[in-house]
C-alpha cells in the first residue's frame, strides 16, 4: 500500500483496472444493455463504438459475463494482433489442440474445420474483439465478414462484437445496413462522474468524501467525462492532497497536480 492510499484510509489502488469491474452509471447502462440485446438476439456482427477512455473494454466484459449460457461459448481476441493471425489464434481457441496437419497449414482451413466441430456440438460462438481495427474504406473483405459468412454456411450461430473507437457509422445507435447492430458508449455526465468516482473509491475502503463537488467537476471537465481519464486525473490529485497533508482535494488541488503531471497532453 503506498503513502497516498494510507492517507485516505484506502484498502488498495481505487483506480486500477476493474475495480470494481463495473459501475452502473446511466451511460454504461445504456450501452450495456443494448449490446446484451443484440447477443441475445444472435445478431451476426455487432459494433461496440466510443472514444478511447470511454469504457468499452469495461461494457464489453460486462456484457459477455452477464450473456453467459449453457452452450455458449465466448471467445476474446485482441485487435491489435494482425488479420492473418487473428484466425489462427481462434481456430486455436475454438477447438483446443486442433492438429495442423497438411491441409490445416492454411489458417483459414485449420479455421473452417474448426467452425465445423463447433457446430456438432451445437455450440452457440461469440466473438469479441477488443480495441478492433476500423472498417475497411475499400472493397476488400475483411476477416470479420468472411468469418461470418463461413459461419453461416456452416450453419454455426455466431455473432461477433467489434470494440471499436474508430467511429464510421452514423451518430444514432441501432442498426446499421442490414445484419450489423451499433451500441455507443456515451461519456459521463458530470453526475455520472460524481458516481463513477464514489463507487470506486467506496470499493476500496473510503467512508467519507475526499473529493470536494467543485474537485469533482473539474475532474469531470478536465477529463472531458472520459472515465479512463478521470481515473488518472482523481489519481494524481488525490497524491498530491495527500503529500500536502490535506483532508479533503479541492480543484485548487486537481489544477495544480493535473499541470505538474499531465503538461505535455492537457492544456
Amino acid at each position: 500500500m503506498t503513502a497516498w492510499q494510507r492517507h485516505w484510509g484506502l484498502g488498495h489502488e481505487p483506480f486500477r483496472a476493474h475495480s470494481p469491474p463495473f459501475v452502473a452509471t446511466e451511460s454504461a447502462l445504456q450501452a450495456l444493455g443494448r449490446l446484451s440485446e443484440a447477443l441475445d438476439s444472435a445478431a451476426p456482427r455487432i459494433r461496440l463504438i466510443g472514444e478511447p477512455g470511454v469504457g468499452k473494454t469495461t461494457v464489453l466484459a460486462r456484457a459477455l459475463a452477464i450473456s453467459r449460457r449453457p452452450g455458449r461459448r465466448m471467445v476474446v481476441l485482441s485487435g491489435s494482433r494482425g488479420e492473418t493471425e487473428l484466425p489462427v489464434i481462434l481456430a486455436g481457441r475454438l477447438v483446443p489442440g486442433l492438429s495442423a496437419g497438411a491441409r490445416l497449414a492454411d489458417p483459414w482451413a485449420r479455421l473452417e474445420r474448426a467452425i465445423a466441430t463447433a457446430r456438432l456440438e451445437h455450440a452457440r460462438i461469440v466473438v469479441a474483439i477488443d480495441d478492433a481495427s476500423a472498417p475497411r474504406d475499400d472493397q476488400e473483405v475483411s476477416w470479420i465478414d468472411r468469418l461470418i459468412h463461413l459461419s453461416a454456411r456452416a450453419g454455426l450461430e455466431l455473432s461477433v462484437v467489434e470494440a471499436t473507437s474508430r467511429d464510421h457509422e452514423p451518430r444514432s445507435e441501432g442498426r446499421v445496413g442490414e445484419d450489423c447492430l451499433v451500441a455507443r458508449v456515451l461519456p459521463l455526465t458530470r453526475d455520472e462522474a460524481e458516481h463513477f468516482l464514489t463507487a470506486k473509491l467506496a470499493a476500496a475502503g473510503c467512508e467519507g468524501a475526499i473529493l470536494t463537488p467543485r474537485a469533482i467537476t473539474r475532474l469531470h471537465g478536465l477529463a472531458l467525462g472520459l472515465p479512463g481519464r478521470i481515473e488518472a486525473l482523481a489519481t494524481v490529485s488525490l497524491r498530491a492532497a495527500a503529500a500536502a497533508g490535506l483532508e479533503i482535494t479541492t480543484p485548487e488541488i486537481v489544477d495544480a497536480a493535473v499541470s505538474a503531471a499531465f503538461v505535455p497532453t492537457i492544456g
